[in-house]
């Protein structure tokens, strides 16, 4: 959690824990974030699911991507 920070920052009252009410943006990790295998499964902005690893519909598709075949190609 980032309360502490929150707290020095004089904002703990709107943000740095889960709590009804605060300002949150959460990210649910497949491992330890510390590790470079770890990858984001879930991140929910402002309680609403912006990305889920196992739903293609929510993965963003990258500029380098457009052009390639299969990716992007108009229909």
């Amino acid at each position: 959690m980032s309360s502490n920070p929150a707290k020095a920052l004089g904002i703990g009252e709107k943000t740095g824990s889960l709590a009804p009410g605060k300002a949150a943006d959460v990210v649910i990790w497949s491992a330890s974030p510390f590790s470079t295998y770890a990858k984001a499964d879930l991140v929910l902005v402002d309680g609403a699911r912006v990305y889920d690893r196992a739903d293609p519909a929510t993965h963003a598709r990258s500029d380098f991507e457009l052009g390639q075949p299969g990716e992007g190609e108009l229909k």
